[in-house]
């Protein structure tokens, strides 16, 4: 994806995450993380765009939000622990493209991401797009470790 800066305000494309907006909760983010997804070349990409010190950031497809920099930096988190938190369903399942091990996951995400408490709120068709998109992501994150394994010496 591509980015734009303009005066103060972001277009971050995916490379700031997915935002949808809540009534209950500030946030429902969620990374765009589908394959072939490399873990080090997003951050480097997010820290770009931090230093830019944007102060707006527009999704697309939901709008603007004022507080682009602290969105940034939630996204870089969330993608951080979303590496610990997917690793061990990845390692159970000896890093094979198990789909019955990545929709454990999901389910393990969707209960334990706190920037994902939002989505028991979500109407349900949405629900469905989101778990469609989880699931991609987390296939993201599998081939990560797949290269990255593999790429390791020893």
């Amino acid at each position: 994806h591509v980015s734009f800066l303009t005066d103060d305000l972001l277009f971050a494309g995916e490379a700031g995450g997915v935002h949808l907006p809540m009534k209950a909760i500030d946030t429902y983010l969620r990374p765009a993380t589908p394959p072939r997804f490399l873990l080090e070349t997003s951050l480097a990409s997010i820290d770009r765009l931090l230093a830019a010190e944007p102060q707006h950031i527009c999704y697309g497809h939901v709008g603007m939000r004022d507080n682009a920099v602290a969105m940034l930096n939630a996204n870089r988190e969330q993608l951080v622990r979303w590496q610990e938190m997917i690793r061990p369903f990845f390692d159970e399942a000896q890093g094979r493209p198990d789909l019955e091990a990545m929709q454990d996951c999901r389910r393990f995400l969707i209960d334990n991401d706190p920037l994902l408490s939002g989505f028991s709120d979500l109407p349900a068709d949405v629900q469905a797009r989101e778990r469609n998109f989880m699931l991609n992501a987390v296939k993201g994150f599998w081939g990560y470790f797949q290269e990255t394994a593999a790429s390791s010496p020893g």
